[in-house]
């Protein structure tokens, strides 16, 4: 997000505009800079020197399909109202059906 924001500063700067509008605030991050506890369903975010804590609040039966798949990043998006959104995509394995001719 950062490495995002500081060239649309720089450039408003350079062509004397007002201030810049930052759209698609978003960070992903991998399994080094996150983590998950899926026994109190809160996800864990590291960015730069802070640590955030964030609960995760969709429905616990929902949720509960997903502690045995394995998950490969965090994307956290600050989303207007100053809300914040995570998402976390997890791998699935599909099986392909052979088909008899």
């Amino acid at each position: 997000m950062y490495k995002y924001g500081l060239p649309l500063v720089k450039s408003a700067k350079k062509n004397g505009g007002t201030k810049p509008l930052l759209k698609k605030l978003s960070v992903r991050l991998d399994r080094y800079d996150a983590s998950i506890d899926f026994n109190t369903w809160t996800a864990t975010v590291k960015l730069r020197n802070k640590t955030f804590k964030l609960k995760l609040l969709h429905r616990r039966s929902y949720l509960d399909k997903f502690r045995s798949r394995k998950w490969y990043e965090v994307v956290v998006r600050w989303l207007p109202g100053a809300q914040v959104e995570v998402i976390i995509p997890f791998r699935f394995e599909h099986l392909a059906k052979t088909m008899k001719r």
